[in-house]
């Protein structure tokens, strides 16, 4: 994290809030164009392929993010399968990726995707990761 400039370390901790780019430019005051260049070096410095796998890297690297997500939903009506998913999508991984990994279809982790962004009531990937971190959280308190 050492190599992100404060604006960028700010955009960092709201992606791994689940913000959105309006919803961080709103936030830090500057236009949304702003946001996306900040989003294109902070990406490229710390060598993450996606807003969820950075956010990843920086819950790794921080105890805890500056203020936890407002849980939306709750995992427990997910299926077992659709914990998988949700967990590979926790980790930064793209949906090709997470059908080779559990050897599915694409069409399969895009429903699966779906219905977890339903269930969770959620519309991203970073916001559904940080359903998922907050609840990993709450159950080791």
């Amino acid at each position: 994290m050492e190599v992100l400039s404060v604006r960028e370390l700010e955009v960092l901790q709201l992606v791994a809030l689940g913000a959105s780019n309006s919803q961080i430019a709103e936030t830090l005051a500057v236009s949304i164009h702003t946001i996306k260049k900040h989003l294109a070096r902070m990406l490229l410095k710390l060598k993450a392929e996606s807003r969820s796998e950075a956010a990843r890297l920086y819950r790794d690297s921080i105890a805890k993010p500056a203020a936890a997500p407002a849980p939306v939903g709750s995992l427990e009506g997910l299926t077992d399968r659709e914990r998988d998913v949700l967990m590979r999508i926790a980790t930064g991984a793209n949906n090709q990726r997470i059908a080779s990994e559990l050897e599915l279809s694409l069409n399969t982790v895009k429903r699966h995707t779906t219905r977890i962004y339903s269930k969770l009531g959620v519309r991203s990937r970073v916001r559904a990761a940080a359903v998922l971190h907050a609840s990993a959280h709450a159950d080791s308190a």
